[in-house]
């Protein structure tokens, strides 16, 4: 066993953006709750070429066909005038003083039909007339910006540039106020704190006097009542309060924007809670502080701070302000993204730093600057399963259960409560349960259909349908999708996240105490191998086992309850996939497998599957260099030959790698073998074993591939590992062995069992014959191309999909280990005390 390795980069920036200790974020990776991985997210850097049509017209239907869906105007509703008035029609890029934000990024939505302080238009980041009048230097640096941040931020880097469209009646209110005596005072006292070398507490306070210095006269030019929102708090040493819920107070933004006046304290001391803030601004005062890696860590984890004390938040935009420069940010559950520095020297400048302002301060704009949804305060009152449209009657309003705080992922949120018919139900420990969690459009549906596939089994959830959001809700700015598109035409690209809120019927959980009984620990996980087996028996895969989804049934002391069925699969299928036997999907599914588990109980085929999709990847690149190569050197006439020669000449390689990626497909029993790495870790979290270090070794182990497939290998390893761990668990380290035999053994004896299936169907001569008949079809068809199609035409696994007789046995055998274990676990303990009594 290697020592505990020094954390990579990417793991202490995660640290840093989860502002906790080492020991609660290992729990928090227990619970399911760790956060993307870079490397497993794509990042686009090849935006189209051609210039934006203009998304402002009416007919967008030839636009719609080349750009992203999200080309369109973003709408900062504020009521300052003739609310019909439509925006002026006209080329975004043509318009005169447009000016560029860099890489804002938004689920957008267009309403002509409204007053707009300004139009927010995407626009690809190539070559325009308006980049072109931007300062050279402006741009390599925001590069240099985009580059750091890239590989400091754990998400999406979104590189496309957001221009602001000028609409001449409301952009003159601003430049009024930006041309007042009063903000132009303001705004000098602000550029002379950023050119001498003052504290930051003078800046940060003289910040707060600008924004508030706008906020007041945008308030009286519209005739409005000061109600406190929008107001710039310098906190300075003020702490803001916190709940039990999150009891540090680590990072203190330097400016908070306040969505309401906050009540007097006792003390005479007014106090701000986070869920009193609408958002916030981060001074630095320097120049060059614009724009780093600390600065965009120091936003997210304030951004993390505020999704702790809402509800249900679609996204966030914030300030920075560096000296004199102010940047514009935005985050959302899949990405983030920030303006290029706009700096109060420059005239044109100021009106856009205006703009920010305005957004920031203005009620209307509430919405836009953060969407929010509270189901506490605005239910849902309607759900739809199978296209069927069910009222929810609400008897007990829903109380928030379970939030995650990070900031990218999927934002999981549960609340929990009865309707008028459960009340009247016998059993009263089932719950209505809405869980809301962002996730790929095309698994909207995933967890309410395997929540139907798990009717009848004991302790399972029943499906209501999907959660019709309030009406309002949307009106008032929630966005129920991120940013859908980045680039069409490049390879890496990925789709957005979409609110996926389900309502279900549930008993609720506990926690297992980690100072819980080893004998009881081990029956709840007898009755886990009982309930995985019933999963298989419909052919279900789990999937995604973690001390967050394995539960104590609330009220029992030993009742298992199983919870989160939404990384849950049919078959051998991705999720929200129908197939039954694509090569192309079966690849997809190696992904797949190795995205929803958590890293600690990750499956040890899982990391060598893994690898070979990769070396699958380098394979098909290598057929499409050399047929690129082909195409260009050779006469069309001499290209099918070419191709076959290319084609076959790699199928041997893509055979082996193809065979073994089923092999190592996730099965029915590879769930076993997490479970054990989750029966080990919830052992080691015992509280002697944490404070012993047990805990934080183990934690070594189950993130580290190599030591954990060298140990689930081999007897001796496994033996070795758990009795150098817990040498005075005998009988149980003993158990852990005799499962691992078990379990290793079926997974050795289906893997070999499909090498004969596989030869007969996939064998070199008949993938041969396929590629040439695609080659020779008369279609020019590329070498990759026919290699896929060969695969493809071939049904592999349909007869290996359902649960084997090898399988169901090791679930039968290891249930009763356990049930032999905990039972003799029960007799020892009482023989011992009856021993002591006796003495």
């Amino acid at each position: 066993m290697s020592d505990s390795p020094a954390p990579r980069r990417s793991q202490r920036i995660e640290a840093a953006l989860r502002c906790e200790l080492p020991q609660a974020a290992a729990a928090d990776l227990a619970l399911g709750n760790a956060p993307l991985s870079p490397s497993t997210l794509a990042i686009p850097t090849s935006p189209p070429s051609s210039p934006s049509p203009d998304p402002t017209r009416q007919d967008r239907t030839s636009s719609e066909q080349t750009l992203p869906p999200l080309l369109q105007r973003l709408s900062f509703i504020i009521d300052w005038d003739d609310p019909t008035q439509e925006i002026v029609d006209g080329d975004p890029q043509a318009v005169a003083g447009v000016s560029h934000l860099g890489s804002i990024s938004a689920d957008l939505s267009c309403d002509t039909h409204s007053a707009h302080l300004s139009a927010f238009v995407f626009a690809p980041s190539s070559p325009t007339k308006a980049i072109d009048t931007m300062d050279h230097e402006i741009i390599e640096k925001d590069e240099v910006v985009r580059a750091r941040l890239r590989r400091a931020l754990p998400a999406r880097w979104l590189k496309w540039y957001c221009v602001v469209v000028p609409e001449a009646r409301r952009d003159h209110l601003i430049e009024v106020i930006m041309a007042s005596k009063d903000v132009v005072s303001v705004i000098e006292e602000v550029l002379e704190a950023a050119t001498r070398d003052h504290i930051e507490k003078a800046l940060e306070e003289l910040v707060c006097k600008l924004g508030n210095t706008v906020r007041s006269k945008l308030l009286t030019m519209r005739g409005k009542h000061d109600n406190g929102y929008g107001k710039f708090v310098s906190r300075g040493t003020k702490k803001v309060e916190t709940s039990g819920i999150d009891d540090s107070e680590t990072y203190r933004a330097d400016i908070v924007v306040q969505e309401a006046d906050p009540p007097p304290a006792k003390d005479g001391e007014v106090k701000y809670e986070w869920s009193q803030l609408m958002t916030f601004i981060e001074v630095k005062r320097r120049d060059r502080q614009d724009g780093n890696e600390a600065l965009a860590i120091q936003g997210m984890q304030y951004v993390c701070k505020l999704l702790v004390y809402r509800s249900l938040t679609s996204h966030v935009y914030f300030l920075s302000w560096c000296g004199g420069l102010a940047r514009l940010w935005y985050a959302d559950s899949a990405s983030f993204g920030h303006s290029r520095a706009f700096s109060l020297n420059a005239a044109q400048d100021r009106l856009e730093i205006g703009r920010f302002l305005c957004l920031l301060t203005s009620d209307e704009c509430s919405g836009q600057v953060a969407g929010k949804w509270d189901p506490e305060k605005d239910p849902p009152v309607q759900a739809v399963l199978d296209s069927k449209i069910k009222t929810l009657d609400w008897h007990l309003p829903p109380r928030l259960l379970y939030r995650r705080s990070w900031p990218f992922g999927s934002r999981t949120a549960v609340w929990v409560g009865k309707t008028l018919e459960m009340v009247k139900d016998v059993d009263q420990s089932r719950w209505m349960i809405l869980k809301c969690s962002w996730v790929p459009r095309h698994r909207l549906g995933h967890e309410p259909k395997m929540q139907q596939r798990l009717e009848g089994i004991e302790g399972t959830p029943r499906p209501f349908g999907s959660a019709v959001i309030p009406p309002d809700v949307i009106e008032q700015g929630f966005k129920v999708e991120t940013v859908q598109q980045l680039d069409p035409t490049a390879r890496d690209n990925q789709t957005g996240l979409h609110l996926c809120a389900i309502v279900y019927e549930h008993r609720l959980g506990e926690m297992i105490d980690p100072s819980i009984p080893t004998s009881i620990l081990v029956h709840l996980h007898a009755q886990l191998v009982d309930t995985l087996l019933s999963y298989a028996g419909r052919a279900l895969h789990y999937r995604d086992l973690n001390t967050g989804n394995m539960l104590i049934q609330k009220g029992t002391k030993d009742k298992l309850l199983l919870v989160d069925h939404g990384g849950m699969r049919e078959f051998l299928r991705p999720r929200g996939a129908e197939w039954r036997g694509d090569t192309t999907v079966l690849l997809k599914r190696a992904e797949d497998d190795a995205r929803s588990a958590n890293l600690l109980f990750l499956p040890s085929a899982n990391y060598t599957a893994l690898d070979h999709l990769k070396r699958w990847g380098k394979n098909m690149g290598f057929l499409e260099a050399n047929q690129k190569k082909a195409r260009t050197t050779m006469p069309e006439n001499a290209l099918p030959a070419e191709m076959e020669r290319l084609a076959i000449e790699r199928l041997p390689r893509l055979r082996e790698l193809l065979l073994s990626l089923v092999q190592l497909s996730h099965r029915y029993i590879d769930d076993l073998e997490s479970a054990q790495y989750l029966h080990i870790w919830q052992v080691a979290s015992k509280k002697e074993n944490v404070r012993s270090g047990i805990q934080a070794k183990v934690q070594v182990f189950l993130l580290d591939k190599r030591d954990k497939q060298a140990a689930w290998s081999s007897h001796t390893n496994w033996s070795e590992e758990l009795r150098t761990w817990f040498p005075l668990m005998e009988d149980w380290c003993t158990m852990m062995c005799s499962l691992r035999d078990q379990i290793f053994a079926a997974q050795e004896s289906w893997r070999k069992s499909v090498v004969p299936i596989f030869d007969k169907l996939v064998s070199l001569p008949i993938l041969e014959t396929k590629v040439k008949e695609a080659c020779r079809s008369g279609n020019l068809v590329t070498a990759s191309e026919a290699v896929i199609a060969a695969f493809d035409r071939t049904d592999t696994l349909l007869s290996q999909e359902k649960l084997q007789t090898v399988e169901k046995d090791c679930f039968v055998h290891c249930k009763g280990l356990m049930d032999a274990s905990s039972a003799k676990a029960v007799m020892d303990g009482a023989a011992k005390a009856l021993s002591i009594e006796g003495n």
